[in-house]
């Protein structure tokens, strides 16, 4: 899954700069996506927003931002 990646890539999983409730938010959407918990048209809009700006890739900033934003707190 695409998104998964993302989040495993060595840019997300290196990153020192998450402070520990962010590290805590990407773990339960690791765990939400993993288990299947996050709809798929949900995650195809993260996936289209991260693929329109390749940028983002690089940022793991802006990927958590898009994350927060683009999934509802229901779903972890």
């Amino acid at each position: 899954m695409f998104v998964v990646k993302v989040l495993k890539s060595k840019e997300v999983s290196a990153f020192k700069g998450f402070t520990e409730a962010d590290e805590e938010y990407l773990e339960s959407v690791m765990s939400a996506l993993e288990s299947g918990a996050i709809p798929k048209n949900t995650i195809l809009k993260l996936k289209k927003s991260i693929e329109s700006q390749p940028e983002i890739l690089v940022n793991p900033l802006k990927i958590l931002t898009l994350l927060k934003f683009g999934i509802s707190s229901r779903f972890l």
